[in-house]
């Protein structure tokens, strides 16, 4: 069987992942490319649909890096706890 998975180590990477993840997303918006990329991206999946990107705010961006930090740290969490269950020698 493979080793267990350290749960704080796990919880603090995924939501650093989530959080540059989002961070980079905040910069596109910030540089006002974001209407572009979501355009770009449902055309490469031939989806037509109607999605605004709103202008950036600060207070929002603040709010989803903390979301998206917290979010993938449970994730993190949620998946170490669940390995290290099913993985006992």
């Amino acid at each position: 069987m493979c080793d267990r998975i350290d749960v704080k180590t796990a919880a603090l990477s995924v939501g650093t992942f989530a959080f540059l993840l989002h961070l980079l997303w905040v910069l596109i918006v910030a540089a006002g490319f974001g209407q572009a990329l979501v355009n770009w991206k449902l055309s490469l999946h031939f989806v037509s649909m109607q999605f605004t990107v709103m202008p950036f705010g600060f207070v929002n961006a603040i709010v989803l890096l903390i979301a998206a930090f917290i979010v993938g740290a449970g994730a993190g969490a949620l998946f170490a706890t669940v390995w290290n269950h099913f993985s006992k020698r």
